[in-house]
């Protein structure tokens, strides 16, 4: 905590020279430039007349030094004024800019913005003295130290030699800007030299903190459906087995590896109608809410989505290129993650801390206490729970909502017009067994996809004792 006084000669002054005193005060006095104190403000029915009580002082009641504070809460702000001549003017102000409250006691301040943040304020006396305390404040990440990791899981380059890999790679790390990318060419296409090729690409082109690569494939049936597989030593075409609840219990259990399910609904009766398979489902990681250039804002994969939540599925959803080629659009996947490697990507996919968005630079974060996007909580008894929410980006954040089973919002807020950052802590009412997940709506300037943007996370699932 810190501050400073000042003090205007020892002499009377006269009300008209006080005025301007406090005039230039304000322009040059870390008062941010105002230029509107009223005379009132400064001398009250006494008038200007009352005899110094030594120096102006102010003090910081509280917060106290070192207190911390999540992001988006708020903190008790309380000070206290004495010397100089009263009566006084104050101005609170957060980083230096101005808090509208001008009371000794505003109560509750909100701190926006995690990092460390800087609460002032400043008194002015009616002998034309100032005196100024600040405090700092740490304001703690909702994310918790963790970052979003932006990328494709699903991508097809035709890829037979090294170099033609090393050529796709550098295009999306350097091109198209991504942190990760994935290759899961087709399956049917693949031989035991390109399966071994990539192993070797994947481990050499990944930097860690830079760019990582996920070796994968894609299991495609003509029927059944199409499925991404990640983090297994083999592969395997889409005949053996050939049915698709087969390949899982007897070919993707077994390798101990995990599947996304590919643009849900463009073969018939794809998964079986999304049947849940208890007991083998938790294989089942990801579902494409965005693929190519259907994205979120289009509605076309997020039905099956909802569909798959309903029936049971524990899915995260994604937003893939598809590419036959270096390709691309805005939509991304991304994985709060502690790092950028393979490992941490993948153990992230594993955990569902994933979510789809359109817009390329979403930053979106969803919990609740301690629990991430794709967590299970375990509540012993019905009641209301709290949700923490944030969504930061470079375009205006139209609308942010919390959708349930069936589609229904349970709740939904509004930001200020042109808010690219908001924090929102909805509560919502658990009675039962159910699941929440977190859309954002953003207002498109950039991505040519106007007049919206949509980004939905992985839900955070409840089960209620």
């Amino acid at each position: 905590m810190s501050s400073r006084t000042g003090q205007s000669p020892a002499r009377r002054p006269t009300a008209a020279l006080i005025l301007l005193a406090l005039c230039l005060l304000a322009a040059t006095a870390g008062c941010g430039g105002r230029s509107d104190f009223r005379a009132s403000e400064l001398c009250g029915a006494g008038g200007c007349e009352a005899p110094l009580d030594g120096p102006l002082r102010v003090e910081l009641l509280e917060p106290s030094a070192g207190a911390r504070v999540g992001e988006g809460r708020a903190l008790q702000v309380a000070g206290a004024v004495a010397g100089g001549r009263p009566p006084y003017a104050l101005r609170w102000d957060l980083d230096g800019a101005p808090l509208p409250d001008r009371t000794a006691s505003p109560g509750p301040v909100v701190f926006p913005e995690a990092g460390l943040r800087t609460l002032g304020l400043t008194a002015f006396d009616a002998a034309g003295g100032y005196a100024r305390a600040t405090v700092t404040v740490h304001v703690e990440d909702l994310a918790g130290g963790w970052r979003p990791y932006f990328g494709h899981l699903h991508n097809h380059y035709g890829l037979t030699d090294a170099d033609s890999v090393a050529e796709a790679l550098a295009w999306a790390r350097d091109d198209a800007g991504l942190d990760f990318v994935a290759l899961t060419d087709h399956s049917t296409h693949l031989t035991a030299d390109d399966w071994e090729l990539w192993r070797q690409v994947a481990l050499t082109a990944t930097e860690p903190g830079v760019f990582a690569v996920i070796r994968g494939f894609e299991w495609s049936h003509p029927s059944a459906g199409h499925l991404c597989v990640f983090d297994t030593a083999d592969y395997t075409a889409a005949t053996d087995p050939d049915d698709w609840s087969l390949f899982v219990t007897d070919w993707l259990v077994p390798q101990g590896g995990i599947a996304m399910f590919n643009h849900p609904g463009r073969e018939p009766d794809a998964f079986d109608d999304f049947a849940f398979l208890p007991g083998d489902g938790e294989a089942l990681v990801a579902i494409e809410t965005a693929n190519r250039s259907w994205g979120n804002a289009s509605n076309h994969y997020q039905p099956y989505y909802l569909q798959a939540l309903d029936q049971g599925w524990r899915v995260a959803p994604t937003a893939s290129l598809d590419n036959s080629g270096p390709s691309a659009v805005p939509h991304r996947t991304v994985f709060w993650a502690p790092a950028l490697t393979a490992d941490d990507l993948l153990g992230a996919l594993r955990a569902r801390r994933v979510y789809s968005t359109d817009d390329p630079g979403l930053e979106l974060a969803f919990r609740c206490g301690d629990a991430w996007m794709g967590d299970t909580v375990r509540l012993t008894a019905p009641g209301p729970v709290e949700f923490l929410a944030r969504a930061a980006d470079d375009e205006p954040i139209a609308r942010l909502e919390l959708v349930t089973a069936g589609g229904r919002v349970a709740a939904a807020v509004e930001p200020p017009p042109g808010a690219r950052r908001f924090v929102w802590f909805p509560v919502v009412d658990v009675r039962e067994d159910a699941w929440f997940f977190l859309r954002a709506t953003l207002v498109d300037l950039q991505d040519d996809e106007a007049p919206f943007q949509v980004a939905v996370t992985a839900p955070i699932f409840f089960d209620v004792d």
